[in-house]
């Protein structure tokens, strides 16, 4: 021990202290003192073997051992503990009055200079360490990366067996007991429209499915299904590498972890939902076979079309039974289970390609797990999926409105199907439930009795102001006819014309242009050459635009649509709200409608119009609120339904002018009735396969459809010769059924006003010299051969002559109605007329009743 007084007499015990652990122990204490000589410049010990003495008193050895300790050998070989310096402090004095001075007097506070710890001082973690300098004094020991090491690994295990007991398996199992009725309500928010909830499964035994069926699903799932503890961790990691690489926090479900997730309502999108899961899943699989648990998840899964489980999944998409689904019908819905709504092949083409994508997926995996041979699978045919029947409980329009509901909740709103049946919502629609009613009503009884069954009506009413359904008529019978409002469709015919229209005047075309009406006209450009014809024949001489339109002309729309170039008609049919489609051709008769559209369409198209030129979207959902919690899901607000520019309001009110002339002196003028201005267009095709009527207000648009199909319920045929009614044409039964349901529809109502029209744009002639006459005042026997002889001088004004000339007036009767529309020509002289079928307008009063 070191004492104040200064240096003290060694005790003769002391000796060099060489610790086992010493490379050199194995030494003699000569050779060890000879080291200490080379190292030293003296040797620790006398002639006798005794410690030397220094002549202040203290020996060689513990001076020397003083230099040892001071070096940075010394401290080197005290940290890695080959040497104690510290060891015989008792027994051998050190000076450190008389030793050299040491090279770092810095010290840690309560250390010594050098670094090292003080007498006596013990600390449990050696960090920053002692006796270490520079960047090694922060590099951990493996001492020290041990031990935390352990630590940590007590801590995760002692945390996963809490968690593993916290989490317990619910006691009900059965999902639908949780399940909440969607309501859906007309637009007053009190009348309830229908509902939506779950329909009731038919669970079924696994005996009683097909090998092939579990191997399909397992395949599609779950391929290490029959070996995994319930969860499978190389796909948990692969999902969690995604959620943490930008992806979500689902996906890496096995089958069992999916069951555990369905049957007890854990749905929550968060990572501690994940892990509950997992944990679930291994208890459940200690608990049960795994033919009980594919068995429970066969029954339970949703698989789309509002069915839950194999059995009600194989009726809804096969008809038949789950026990005698083929390995293809097995394939297809194995693969539609991850997003059933998304591969409905009966839904549109983009769903189709998805559904036969997975199809195949699934197919190869059975080949790869060795549950399918490679032969077999080449020679699969993608099966024949029946189309959905309706799984709302409404009868009448209200299945129709309801189908609307879902369709519109599900890929505008973002709800998924199996939320709308079992998630409890609270639906508000634009549907106003005396309009529907109206509908219905006039449909019913402006049809004329003994129609033929093949006939088909659709009707669509808009309020242009917000894009908001009112109501439509969708067909008979949901179980026979599909939504005759938004996915049957008719040739538009004639209303197209209203889409050349607008091109002319929005290129600088003035509705004061005259172009040669007369018939059989041959018309060249485009890249084509077409012989026009109007109905029956009929020559019109030189005419203006209003009367053109009036009279529907089709040499004449046809002239101007050359003009103007048919892809701007086309493009301002788009523009208007009409679907680009492939069938929506730009060739030189496009105006006259052979594109096949829906009356939701023209509805929606003519409303902006009706908008003096902004267009909206439809839409038939107001709000949609969750009642358990009275969240708001989805509000339609004033933002939503601005809508969107699109024609110039002068271009509009000049062709709403022309179009008010078909209702007040041509082939509309039944809609007169109603008491406001009306403006629209009627539309026949050829051979009466189609007709309409698209009317509008300031406040409502109407469109009205009909056309005929034959007993195989797909082929399109004539509406002819109608018990009372020799042809079907847009002037007829559908101007008929727009103006009952208007009247209605208007009902307390202000009259408002269209727009005065602009007269803007440049007046053209396809003729230098034409002469346009005017129609005469009818007598009761008309002429039926017009005056088409011009004159030098062109006139925008009509003189009446002393014998009828040109068309004959709004007011006329046919003396002959059985024969009317018999000289029905093709107006293009063109079987294939730019479309599927020929198109032509047969508006021209061919509409009346036999008497």
């Amino acid at each position: 021990m070191r004492s104040a007084a200064g240096p003290q007499t060694p005790r003769p015990s002391a000796r060099p202290i060489i610790p086992p652990s010493d490379p050199y122990s194995s030494r003699s204490a000569a050779d060890h003192a000879d080291a200490h000589t080379v190292a030293y410049g003296a040797s620790p010990y006398d002639e006798l073997g005794a410690p030397a003495q220094s002549p202040d008193g203290m020996s060689t050895y513990g001076r020397a051992q003083n230099r040892l300790r001071d070096s940075r050998a010394g401290r080197l070989l005290a940290n890695t503990g080959a040497l104690n310096l510290w060891a015989g402090q008792e027994e051998e004095e050190l000076d450190s009055t008389t030793a050299p001075p040491r090279r770092n007097t810095r010290s840690r506070k309560g250390g010594g200079g050098d670094g090292s710890p003080p007498q006596g001082y013990h600390r449990y973690l050696n960090y920053p360490r002692w006796g270490k300098r520079g960047i090694k004094r922060w590099l951990p020991s493996w001492k020290l990366i041990a031990g935390l090491t352990s630590f940590g690994v007590l801590v995760v295990a002692a945390a996963v067996f809490w968690f593993w007991n916290s989490v317990a398996l619910p006691t009900t199992e059965d999902a639908t007991l949780k399940a909440q009725t969607t309501t859906v309500y007309y637009s007053n928010g009190k009348d309830v429209l229908g509902t939506l909830k779950i329909q009731d499964r038919e669970n079924v035994q696994l005996a009683n499915i097909p090998p092939h069926v579990q191997n399909a699903v397992i395949s599609a799932e779950d391929n290490t299904f029959r070996t995994n503890s319930g969860v499978q961790w190389t796909s948990i990691a692969r999902a969690a590498l995604s959620t943490v690489t930008g992806g979500d926090t689902g996906g890496g479900s096995t089958i069992t972890q999916q069951y555990v997730k369905n049957v007890y309502d854990q749905k929550e999108l968060s990572y501690t939902r994940k892990m509950r899961e997992a944990v679930m899943a291994m208890k459940v699989n200690e608990r049960m076979s795994k033919d009980d648990i594919l068995e429970r998840y066969l029954n339970t899964i949703y698989w789309g079309r509002s069915t839950w489980g194999i059995q009600a999944a194989s009726k809804a998409y096969f008809d038949k039974e789950a026990k005698d689904l083929t390995v293809s019908e097995s394939a297809f819905l194995a693969g539609i289970i991850n997003a059933p709504t998304l591969a409905d092949p009966s839904k549109d083409d983009e769903k189709k390609a998805r559904a036969e994508r997975r199809w195949g997926v699934v197919l190869d995996a059975m080949v790869k797990e060795g549950y399918l041979d490679a032969s077999e699978r080449a020679g699969m045919k993608f099966p024949k999926v029946i189309k959905e029947k309706p799984s709302t409980s409404a009868t009448g329009q209200e299945a129709y409105l309801m189908e609307m509901v879902k369709e519109e909740a599900q890929e505008d709103v973002g709800i998924p199907e199996d939320k709308l049946t079992t998630g409890g919502y609270k639906i508000v629609t634009t549907f106003n439930k005396r309009l529907v009613k109206a509908a219905e009503r006039a449909v019913k009884e402006e049809t004329p009795d003994g129609a033929p069954k093949g006939l088909r009506v659709g009707m669509a009413s808009i309020d242009p102001r917000n894009g908001a359904v009112l109501s439509i008529y969708g067909g008979a019978d949901i179980s026979e006819e599909m939504n005759q409002a938004t996915k049957d469709g008719a040739q538009a015919a004639s209303t197209f014309k209203t889409f050349g229209l607008l091109a002319a005047l929005k290129d600088g075309v003035s509705l004061d242009s005259t172009y040669d009406g007369n018939d059989g006209r041959v018309i060249t450009g485009a890249g084509d050459s077409r012989k026009i014809s109007n109905f029956d024949s009929t020559p019109y001489g030189w005419i203006d635009l209003v009367k053109a339109t009036e009279s529907s002309v089709n040499t004449v729309y046809v002239d101007l649509n050359n003009q103007v170039g048919p892809e701007k008609m086309r493009q301002a049919a788009i523009d208007a709200g009409i679907p680009e489609t492939d069938d929506l051709k730009k060739n030189l008769v496009n105006v006259l409608g052979s594109t096949s559209v829906h009356p939701i369409d023209l509805a929606s198209a003519y409303g902006t119009l009706a908008a003096q030129g902004v267009r909206r979207d439809w839409h038939v959902l107001e709000s949609v609120t969750r009642v358990e919690d009275d969240e708001s899901v989805h509000k339609v607000t004033k933002d939503d339904t601005k809508g969107e520019r699109v024609f110039d309001a002068s271009v509009v009110a000049d062709a709403t002018y022309a179009l008010e002339h078909v209702v007040t002196n041509g082939s509309g003028k039944t809609a007169r009735a109603v008491g406001h201005p009306v403006a629209g267009k009627t539309g026949s095709s050829t051979d009466n396969l189609s007709a309409w009527f698209v009317g509008y207000t300031p406040q409502v648009v109407t469109a009205v459809g009909l056309h005929q199909v034959k007993k195989d319920g797909q082929s399109l045929d004539k509406m002819r010769n109608w018990p009372g009614l020799s042809q079907v044409t847009g002037g007829s039964v559908p101007t008929d059924i727009w103006t009952a349901y208007m009247l209605q529809a208007l009902k307390g109502k202000d009259v408002v006003e269209f727009p005065e029209p602009s007269h803007g744009g440049e007046v053209v002639s396809s003729s230098p010299t034409p002469t346009v006459t005017q129609e005469p005042t009818p007598t009761d026997t008309p002429s039926q051969e017009p005056t088409q002889q011009p004159t030098q001088q062109p006139s925008q004004s009509w003189t009446p002559t002393d014998q009828p000339t040109g068309q004959p007036s709004q007011s006329w009767e046919p003396t002959d109605p059985e024969d009317d529309g018999d000289q029905e020509v093709d107006p293009t002289g063109d079987p294939n007329n730019g479309g599927a079928n020929p198109t032509e307008d047969a508006d021209d009063d061919g509409n009346d009743w036999l008497p």
